[in-house]
């Protein structure tokens, strides 16, 4: 748990570096990836809120991903991690365009 709490405060730290290699949408769609993944792993929603540190935009993606359930099943998990990404990913490219 400690774990997925780092990388997504290595994700959010480390956003500059990305954007040299990434567009915006694609780090919004790392960062979406990385909040479901916790999410689904059972991390408590109080505690990646307070990793947001006031970021609205990342606040608003981890209320989103706390609004969706949790599943047992690993397959599940995973599609419901890409999906969430994937639908990030989409707002973001709609909202750029």
């Amino acid at each position: 748990m400690k774990k997925f709490i780092l990388a997504i405060t290595l994700v959010m730290a480390s956003t500059a570096a990305f954007a040299q290699e990434q567009t915006p949408c694609e780090n919004v769609q790392e960062l979406a990836f990385t909040i479901m993944k916790v999410r689904q792993s059972g991390v408590p929603m109080v505690k990646m809120y307070k990793v947001a540190k006031g970021e609205k935009a990342v606040e608003q993606m981890v209320i989103a991903a706390y609004d969706m359930p949790q599943f047992n099943t690993e397959s599940i998990k995973q599609r419901t991690i890409q999906d969430f990404a994937d639908n990030m990913f989409l707002q973001c490219v709609k909202q750029q365009g």
